[in-house]
């Protein structure tokens, strides 16, 4: 016998999800003993006995108050998109250029271009859209010529610069979900409004996070072997990550593919997560775990991992 801990938090993931997902990883073996906790939840609501099992622990999150008495335990948490980029780079997979930006860096343009991404290096907002902006480098160079918003926010607040990746008329980006390696959704979203003209385009930046997961978003389920097999070997980059949220886009021009980051703190459940509820009034839930057959997906690879870890 063996013990299955799966920890999810409400509201970023219902664990009601995790009960279907549990109740199929006993059909699969059925010498797996699952439980489905939040972090309210503690080691003492398993019973003594129970705990002499070998034993593998999954949390989407903070385990808050749960303390696992034994076993190995995956675990979601936030990475600095500075360390995701060095992490790309060692491991062969094309990322745009990302640096650390300090207010009155002067950038060259014959190695950056003449237009760069301004992105919030807040981990507490990254998630929330909205936080990457197009500028003009020489108006960077000479902030004067920004917006007062923009930037106070770049003078207040961690900023990213970020190499610009054209990715079409409307900028756009693709999302794979994976979980403990396996592919559970892809949608490709853009944004509503188009692009600027990149000849005229004024000072004062413009917003192209394809992420924001507003009303407005244009976005669809796809599949593409090329970008799922990237988002494969990303995750396996950060095997220690349950639960991840890739966004990759494509160079309309040249057709590369580059990893853009990861989401890996644990609120991409995009099943039942309160900040994708915009999102499933255009393509409902179940829609969403048809597309790769999620729960399945999730229950077989729990399966598997349990099977290989628990300890």
């Amino acid at each position: 016998m063996r013990n299955l801990i799966l920890i999810a938090r409400p509201g970023w993931q219902d664990p009601k999800d995790f009960e279907e997902i549990a109740e199929r990883v006993r059909k699969f073996d059925r010498y797996i003993k699952v439980f489905v906790f939040t972090p309210e939840n503690t080691s003492d609501d398993i019973k003594r006995e129970d705990w002499r099992h070998p034993t593998l622990t999954v949390t989407m999150g903070d385990m808050g108050g749960f303390k696992p008495k034994r076993g190995r335990f995956f675990y979601n948490r936030k990475i600095s998109k500075v360390r995701q980029a060095e992490l790309f780079m060692s491991n062969g997979i094309r990322t745009p250029k990302t640096i650390a930006y300090n207010a009155g860096m002067v950038l060259d343009r014959v190695e950056w271009g003449r237009h760069v991404v301004v992105k919030t290096n807040d981990l507490s907002q990254t998630s929330k859209g909205e936080s990457a902006y197009l500028v003009q480098l020489d108006s960077l160079n000479d902030p004067s010529s920004l917006p007062d918003t923009l930037r106070e926010r770049i003078h207040s607040s961690p900023v990213l610069l970020q190499e610009f990746v054209p990715t079409g008329p409307h900028a756009t980006s693709y999302r794979v979900g994976t979980f403990l390696g396996r592919i559970i959704h892809m949608m490709k979203k853009s944004t509503a409004a188009p692009m600027p003209n990149l000849e005229n385009m004024v000072s004062e930046g413009t917003s192209i996070d394809s992420n924001h997961d507003s009303a407005s978003a244009a976005r669809e389920l796809v599949t593409d072997d090329e970008i799922m097999a990237l988002a494969i070997k990303i995750a396996d980059v950060f095997p220690g990550l349950p639960l991840l949220g890739i966004d990759i886009i494509r160079h309309v021009e040249t057709g590369e593919l580059f990893a853009l980051e990861v989401n890996g703190g644990g609120n991409t459940w995009q099943f039942s997560s309160r900040q994708a509820a915009h999102g499933r009034l255009i393509i409902g839930k179940e829609e969403r775990v048809k597309q790769f057959d999620a729960w399945n997906t999730c229950a077989r690879v729990l399966v598997e991992k349990t099977r290989s870890h628990a300890s």
